[in-house]
């Protein structure tokens, strides 16, 4: 029986991921100002409420865990 990836060792697949909050943010990041380069990736400001929707809608996109 194969173990899911989350258990091989280290290095097995070239890279690592040592924080995935922090992986879902970057992946989100980029989802989100591919959709919007007009942004130019400025942060998105607290009164731009439909933009702050959407990024949070993407991030829901991923899973809550790799394993």
């Amino acid at each position: 029986m194969e173990l899911p990836y989350c258990y091989a060792e280290p290095g097995t697949y070239g890279y690592e991921v040592e924080d995935y909050g922090e992986t879902v943010t970057a992946l989100t990041d980029v989802v989100f100002y591919a959709r919007h380069p007009e942004l130019n990736g400025r942060k998105i400001r607290p009164g731009e409420t439909a933009l702050v929707e959407e990024w949070k809608a993407i991030a829901r996109m991923f899973p809550p865990s790799l394993c």
